[in-house]
Parts: structure tokens; sequence; C-alpha cells
């Protein structure tokens, strides 16, 4: 029987706290930098740390648009698995304990997703704000991964336990793994779509200022908008449906 016990606020909250992390990012970066501790224009992460290194500043913004992609297939994949109303429920769920697809190589492939895409997207912030969409995706995915695992140790035990010893965390390994007693799953890309268009629309906008350039900003905040209002929609009428 499915269980929809109440997670803490910031679980059931975790889409607006990453929103809240990187608008904070974006735009208190830009103050630091610009305005505040640091006497300088407006200078990404990625051209910053050309300049530091001496590497082409558009081979690192492609590297960032490379990152960005990277997080949205793994999140896809790993919803395929999944289904929307389980990437979607504000409360931790413990039905399943899957082990197959991306789940054969890290437990958490949804969170890893995420993370990419904050060092992707970060980017293209300050230094200031890159540093602390980083650091708060990293710590913030740790919370939401472990608040996940109390519930699937308490109701899976040996089962759980075996599956955390043979499967990373946070860092996927390279073959792939097989737990006994767990869950085999089945994919539906129909269903890992609906569940990522917002991290395809983070996606999306990246690529239109590796294209364009800051020009494209605009664009860019077009794809996010468009693709978190596209996913609420769909989550309203799917509950609506159901």
């Amino acid at each position: 029987m499915k269980r929809d016990s109440a997670s803490p606020w910031w679980y059931r909250r975790r889409s607006l706290v990453m929103l809240f992390v990187y608008l904070l990012g974006f735009y208190g970066g830009w103050w630091l930098w610009a305005g505040g501790f640091h006497d300088a224009g407006w200078e990404p992460f990625y051209a910053w740390l050309g300049r530091r290194v001496h590497v082409d500043p558009t081979a690192l913004l492609w590297v960032a648009t490379v990152l960005a992609f990277a997080g949205f297939f793994i999140r896809l994949w790993g919803s395929a698995y999944l289904s929307a109303p389980v990437v979607w429920n504000a409360n931790a769920l413990d039905d399943r304990l899957i082990v197959d697809g991306p789940f054969r190589f890290i437990r958490n492939p949804l969170y890893f997703g995420n993370n990419l895409q904050a060092v992707g997207i970060g980017s293209l912030a300050t230094p200031y704000g890159f540093a602390f969409i980083v650091v708060c995706s990293f710590v913030f995915t740790s919370m939401l991964a472990a608040h996940e695992a109390g519930l699937m140790r308490a109701r899976y035990g040996g089962v759980y336990q075996r599956f955390r010893s043979a499967v990373p965390a946070m860092l996927p390994r390279l073959i792939p793994a097989s737990v006994e007693g767990s869950v085999r799953g089945r994919p539906s890309l129909a269903n890992g779509i609906r569940s990522e268009l917002l991290s395809l629309g983070l996606a999306l906008g990246t690529l239109s200022i590796a294209l364009y350039g800051y020009a494209a900003m605009p664009w860019f905040f077009i794809f996010w908008i468009g693709g978190w209002a596209s996913q609420t929609f769909l989550q309203h009428w799917v509950r609506a449906t159901a």
C-alpha cells in the first residue's frame, strides 16, 4: 500500500527552494560582484574562469551547456522509470524500491542531474553566484536524498541496505548493479518528458546563451518560465483527471 506521509516543508516546497536559490544566485551574485564587495562589471563565471586559466570562454560556455543538457537527460532517464505524479509528489513516497535504468548506477539520478545543471547553469552567473548556486544545490539535494533514504530504510530494511552498499548515492558507478529483492521498472518516455519540462527549459535557455550570447538572456527566462508553467499546468491537469 502506498504511504504518503507528510515530509518536511523544505521537501514539500523543494522546487520553490531551488527557484529561490537560482534567483538569489543570479541577482544577489551580480550585486555582490558588480556593486557590493567587488568593484567590477558583470562577468559570468565561465568568462572569469577562462580568463584565469587562459581558456577560450566560449569553449567553457559550451561545456556549461553540455552539463545543463546532461542534467536534463539524466533526470529524464530516471523520471521515465518513475511516473510524473511520483516525481511531482509533494511528499516523499516509499511504495517501490526500483533498481533499474539509472538507479543501477546511482541511487539518486534526479538529484545528480540537478547538480549537473547547477554547475552548468550556475556558470552563467557571476563567480559569487556560481559558488552560491552550486553549494546550495549540493547541500539541498543531499538533504532531500537523506530524507528519502530514511523512509526507504525503514520500509525495506535489508533490501535497501544491499542497495545502499552496491550503488553510490551521488556519484555514479561505472558498472550497473543488481540488488536482490528490488523491483525492475518499465520506463515510459512520455512520463519522463512530462516530468522534466522545467529541466528541459533550463537546458534550452542555456543553449540560447551559448548560441547568441547575453542578448538572448530574455529567451533564457522565456524557456525557464515556459518550462515551469507547462509542468505546473500538467501537474494540475493530471491531478484533476486522476
